[in-house]
């Protein structure tokens, strides 16, 4: 069984929240991210009977949910679930999900980061990624931050006090994995580099304290992670 639950860390007692039994068709739930006051859960839906994605919106007390955003993927390429982290690959050249992965709530919860990555043809690798961003609400339209093409992928956004997001940018192939830090304003603009990057690393996970003067993050290669704490990143402002 595959599912999510929640920890009573004082009494031990473990809560599930959503379990799909083994053999179920209904597909996988995946890549959870909370509210801030816990009461609503936002993730990903797999479908492999239709090669669909969707992003959900759950309400844990009650159980109900709700289709945020929904898409099919090409009918050539992975499955959707799949990540590539083969030993016998020595590179990271398919690093990463097909469709919707690495979600992210803002701040006030109005609005739901996501990496949508397309898959070329052949099934063999990323074709592009998409940094997008889509309100909670019902009825709201996604909206395209970030492109970049199948040389370049786009990691973990994390959102700032200020409604920014902060998402790596890099590369996994080619003359080695690296990646940077950049801000992207959800009002619109270009994004910044912000002049952080790191040789032979991928970034895994971003974190961003809520006075947005420390971010944490988790970077590294297969085989090998560390955790960082970057102090005094951003200018006062």
């Amino acid at each position: 069984a595959q599912g999510f639950y929640r920890i009573d860390v004082q009494a031990g007692d473990l809560r599930p929240l959503l379990v799909n039994e083994a053999g179920q068709t209904a597909g996988t739930a995946e890549w959870p991210v909370w509210s801030s006051d816990a009461k609503t859960m936002f993730y990903r839906r797999a479908d492999p009977r239709r090669r669909g994605q969707s992003l959900v919106v759950r309400d844990v007390d009650s159980g109900r949910e709700r289709e945020l955003y929904s898409r099919d993927l090409p009918a050539a390429g992975e499955l959707p679930t799949t990540v590539v982290t083969s030993p016998t690959v020595q590179s990271f050249r398919n690093f990463g999900y097909a469709g919707a992965s690495r979600l992210a709530i803002s701040p006030d919860g109005q609005q739901l980061a996501f990496v949508w990555t397309e898959q070329d043809g052949a099934g063999q690798g990323p074709s592009s990624a998409v940094l997008t961003v889509i309100p909670t609400a019902n009825g709201g339209e996604p909206r395209e931050l970030v492109r970049v093409d199948a040389l370049e992928r786009i990691f973990p956004p994390a959102w700032m006090p200020d409604g920014d997001l902060l998402f790596g940018r890099g590369r996994v192939e080619g003359q080695g994995p690296r990646f940077e830090l950049w801000k992207a304003s959800t009002a619109g603009g270009e994004p910044e580099r912000l002049g952080l990057s790191m040789e032979g690393s991928v970034l895994y996970g971003l974190s961003v304290h809520p006075n947005g003067r420390r971010v944490a993050f988790t970077a590294g290669h297969f085989g090998s992670l560390e955790t960082w704490v970057l102090n005094n990143l951003l200018p006062a402002g």
